[in-house]
């Protein structure tokens, strides 16, 4: 069976089916040799035309230079060797570019993500799996089999999954801005549901009427313990972002097992609360004189981030000697920092957890009837989302079950929640829109179905991570356009992503672009989440089919919603 993938980007044909990649970026190549403070770059541009090439180190970047800028004549190649702090160790070489052509606009280029082993006298490039995910480590009796509860019934773990060891923090820990969605608790939600922006919105479709299957326990408050004459076991679980930063391990899961006999028995779990907070009351099965396994799971109702090794859920333990009826752990943290367990996956589940909540908060539930799985990093041992030359990419794969695949170099907020957007996409509709599919970068134009599809994906970006929607300028990273004023040389008409997505933002925003009354472009919805209920509850194959159903909605009169939309370049 043929499975289609949706990235920002390209499509390409594999053994396995059709592929979606990120946007192909400008066809100017870079390579690197790293030496002790010493870094080479090669850059080749392949395009018909000049560029000015900006280079400078990414965010999950330990070796350090300064920024520079090249100049490329077409065809030309150039080496660039700069002064670099290499460190020693675990470290990574992060690069991204910048290609600017004449008379363009900046764009994204090719970005690179580069583990490294280093000493004094060398330094030599490793795979991520050898300089990270080789410190997992198996728990013993390998052989015992336990179904873990991850919040839904959804995927048992068994064996018990390879896990990263936990550090122990002690003092006072002040947590860093929390994410949004500590603010909320795992709750019963109704079937998948739309914001009530209006009854045009409220339509159920295909796939969408299935019920949610809730979780049938809530997050325990620890400061209240019942005498139930159990064992409590007690914590907190923080995520190390940098040094001295942390930040809540919100709605992880934790599990405690016990090893009898050569059988792990599962004794409890919940999910960490707003402050990095856990409590469990341990099952009656426990045995007081043995120690226990505390498991910290990065899995919930909504997202799973998974090993592209064994497909199970990042997963950090510790063991636990019981001390009387009540058994505080402290605090215990897992090593997410550049150079710890795990780089890019702090910031992949904060960007999947504030889009959860946004979503939630305005009535739409995010939700499938088992979590989406994010495999990172990916790499081309998988087989899934691989570009014609056979390197591993970023994608979200089509399918109810469809799986989001992502590269440590797209390890950011804007990328996940694009990916995302394009996984509830589906689930509510089933598909996604007709004629999606072919290579495109963000300033082309292609099909209408194509630029619908990645422009809402794009727009959900832009939604999530903007909490004033009356700013006059709105950019976010990734993307690097302002969606408030897209530069005049990207393609025009429904058929550029970008401008789809910037009629979906316009519906959304309180900012008027219009110079004058009969031209104002203010057309926002009462609710939060209109736009996107707009978009989900009525499965349409190009933008300008919306048009009757928001003049519908009662926002605006039909002349001043074509008066959006041709100021967005759409005409019809």
């Amino acid at each position: 069976m043929k499975r289609a993938a949706f990235f920002l980007g390209v499509f390409v044909f594999l053994s396995n089916g059709l592929m979606a990649v990120q946007p192909t970026p400008p066809q100017v190549t870079v390579a690197t040799q790293v030496a002790p403070g010493r870094l080479i770059v090669t850059l080749h541009n392949q395009e018909t035309r000049p560029a000015d090439v900006l280079v400078e180190p990414g965010p999950l970047s330990t070796v350090t230079f300064p920024p520079f800028k090249v100049s490329l004549a077409a065809g030309e190649t150039k080496i660039v060797p700069v002064a670099a702090t290499t460190g020693s160790g675990r470290q990574a070489l992060g690069l991204e570019t910048t290609v600017t052509f004449p008379g363009r606009v900046p764009v994204r280029g090719q970005a690179l993500y580069e583990p490294l082993a280093a000493d004094a006298r060398s330094v030599s490039k490793v795979t991520f799996r050898e300089a990270f995910l080789s410190r997992r480590v198996a728990l013993a009796p390998a052989t015992a089999r336990v179904g873990l509860n991850l919040g839904t019934s959804w995927k048992p773990v068994a064996p018990l999954p390879k896990s990263f060891p936990v550090a122990k923090v002690g003092g006072s820990v002040k947590l860093g801005s929390p994410l949004v969605s500590t603010a909320v608790n795992f709750q019963k939600l109704p079937r998948l549901a739309l914001a009530p922006a209006g009854a045009v919105f409220q339509s159920r479709i295909g796939r969408a009427a299935t019920p949610f299957q809730a979780l049938d326990k809530p997050t325990v408050k620890t400061d209240l313990v019942l005498d139930t004459g159990l064992r409590v076991l007690k914590g907190k679980w923080v995520l190390k972002t940098a040094e001295g930063l942390y930040r809540s391990g919100a709605l992880w899961v934790v599990n405690v097992v016990q090893d009898q006999k050569g059988k792990w028995i599962e004794l409890g779990w919940t999910f960490v609360n707003t402050f990095g907070d856990w409590s469990v009351t341990l099952s009656s099965k426990v045995q007081k004189d043995r120690s226990v396994k505390v498991m910290y799971t990065v899995a919930n109702d909504f997202v799973s981030l998974e090993s592209p090794d064994d497909g199970e859920p990042y997963t950090w333990s510790e063991d636990v000697k019981l001390e009387g009826m009540v058994t505080d752990m402290g605090r215990s943290a897992g090593d997410l920092t550049t150079t710890g367990d795990l780089p890019g996956l702090a910031t992949l589940y904060a960007g999947a957890m504030d889009l959860y909540a946004l979503l939630l908060f305005n009535g739409i539930n995010p939700c499938k009837d088992k979590p989406y799985s994010v495999v990172y990093p990916n790499s081309e041992d998988t087989g899934h989302c691989q570009t014609k030359t056979g390197k591993a990419w970023s994608c979200c794969e089509s399918g109810k079950d469809g799986k989001i695949y992502l590269v440590p170099q797209h390890a950011a907020e804007s990328v996940i929640q694009h990916e995302l957007a394009h996984g509830i996409n589906f689930q509510y509709w089933g598909r996604w829109p007709k004629g999606s599919g072919g290579s495109h970068n963000l300033d082309e134009c292609y099909t209408a179905g194509l630029a619908l599809a990645e422009g809402f994906a794009n727009f959900v970006a832009y939604w999530t991570q903007t909490k004033d929607r009356g700013q006059a300028s709105v950019k976010i990273p990734i993307f690097g356009y302002d969606i408030e004023a897209l530069p005049n040389d990207l393609c025009e008409g429904e058929e550029n992503e970008m401008r789809t997505a910037a009629v979906f933002w316009d519906l959304h925003d309180t900012h008027d672009d219009g110079p004058d009354e009969d031209d104002e472009d203010i057309l926002n919805f009462d609710k939060w989440g209109g736009v996107v209920s707009l978009y989900l509850g009525n499965a349409k194959d190009k933008m300008t089919e919306y048009i009757d159903l928001i003049v519908k909605a009662g926002v605006g009169a039909e002349k001043r919603v074509q008066s959006l939309f041709r100021r967005n370049t759409i005409d019809f």
